[in-house]
Formats: structure tokens, C-alpha cells, sequence
């Protein structure tokens, strides 16, 4: 599988085709591949911020890396939303300032 990875910042905002034998899009199973040295992986930091502090795992392309990508929770207006839904949205929102 062929993705396009974006790179740099502005008008110096380019997408770099990768590929490589491995491919999931499962970020968990991305996470313990490049851990276990399969390759390099592009994952939200939210996600490898204990490995990165770890020393598990380090950085790559810090100086080209693009914007972080918007997160959108969608769900259906008017009505009631379960606790477990609310708890998840109150979640990502408390998280946003403390990882992106």
C-alpha cells in the first residue's frame, strides 16, 4: 500500500509518497512495529508520548513535520448523549492543549 505522507510547513507544504512491505491502520499495531524496529511509523504523539518520554521511541523529520491534523467529533444534536460518550468527548478535550 502507497500513502502519502504531508511534510514541511506553509508554503513549503509537500507530501511524501512512502511504501514499504508492512502496512495497517491500526496506530497500536503502528506503535509496536516501529517499537519492535519494523520501520518508521507516522502516529498521532498523543499515542507514543509515554515510549517517546521512554526513550522506546524517538522522533523523526521534526523540522519538515506538517501541522497536526483537526480531530472532528461528530454526533447527533438534540439529543441525550450517553455518559460513556460525553466521558470520551470531555476527554479529548481535556487532552488537546496538554499533547497537540
Amino acid at each position: 500500500m502507497q500513502e502519502e505522507w504531508p511534510l514541511g510547513k506553509g508554503k513549503t507544504k509537500k507530501g511524501a509518497k512512502v511504501n514499504g512491505p508492512f502496512s495497517t491502520d491500526d496506530f497500536v499495531v503502528l506503535r509496536e512495529a516501529a517499537q519492535a524496529g519494523v520501520g518508521i511509523a507516522r502516529i498521532p504523539r498523543i499515542l507514543v508520548k509515554d515510549q517517546l518520554r521512554e526513550g522506546k521511541l524517538v522522533t523523526l523529520l521534526d523540522s519538515v513535520a506538517s501541522e497536526s491534523s483537526p480531530i472532528h467529533l461528530l454526533y447527533v444534536g438534540g439529543r441525550r448523549l450517553p455518559q460513556t460518550t460525553r466521558a470520551f468527548v470531555d476527554f479529548v478535550f481535556s487532552q488537546r492543549s496538554a499533547v497537540f
